[in-house]
């Protein structure tokens, strides 16, 4: 029952924290990470420390914008170009 209470805490600070994702995707993802096939066999201490771990995670990411995606791919398309100037005679 500890680890009942404890994981309850865990979804709701993550909803709290992250509300623009979905607790299905919040707990779909801490399994997934963890290569968690079988659910329904997976003990309560176990699904804890994967949403622990998950939650850490996602915490110490740096949300992004959309816009700053689209220039690093851009930049990354223009590699090519970069220093290759100075070279050029």
């Amino acid at each position: 029952m500890k680890f009942y209470k404890k994981i309850i805490t865990i979804l709701t600070e993550l909803t709290t924290s992250h509300p623009d994702i979905p607790l299905g995707r919040h707990i779909a993802t801490a399994i997934d990470s963890q290569n968690m096939n079988d659910l329904w066999a997976t003990p309560d201490k176990e699904l804890h420390n994967n949403l622990l771990n998950y939650q850490a995670g996602l915490d110490m990411d740096i949300p992004h914008h959309d816009d700053d995606l689209e220039n690093i791919i851009r930049d990354g398309e223009n590699l090519y170009n970069v220093g290759f100037d100075e070279y050029e005679e």
